[in-house]
């Protein structure tokens, strides 16, 4: 089983359309913090092998990081074990679009 990988015009579509899917951040929590695309849920791609029941199996799942890299590896491990999901190519740090999420935590819970 393979994966994909989108760019950050496919991910705009994608949050627009309103189908259901996971949307992981696996940038450190420090990262997370200042900024995030909206909807995501953080975490960090050094916790995500212990805390991989996170990863939702029953809807397909987009990774991002930093520059695509991790997310690149998480994609590959999660796709061998049946997880229908993409990677956003090179990552967070060249996002410009509509869905970046810069208020601070407290202010999104």
């Amino acid at each position: 089983m393979g994966f994909s990988m989108i760019s950050h015009g496919e991910m705009d579509r994608l949050l627009e359309s309103g189908k259901t899917f996971a949307l992981i951040d696996l940038r450190e929590k420090e990262a997370y913090a200042r900024e995030r695309i909206e909807g995501s849920r953080n975490i960090p791609f050094q916790e995500l092998w212990e805390r991989q029941g996170e990863v939702p199996r029953d809807m397909p799942v987009l990774f991002y990081c930093d520059r695509g890299s991790k997310s690149m590896v998480a994609c590959r491990e999660f796709s061998r074990r049946g997880v229908v999901c993409a990677s956003l190519g090179a990552g967070i740090r060249n996002y410009r679009g509509k869905f970046i999420d810069r208020r601070p935590l407290g202010a999104i819970e």
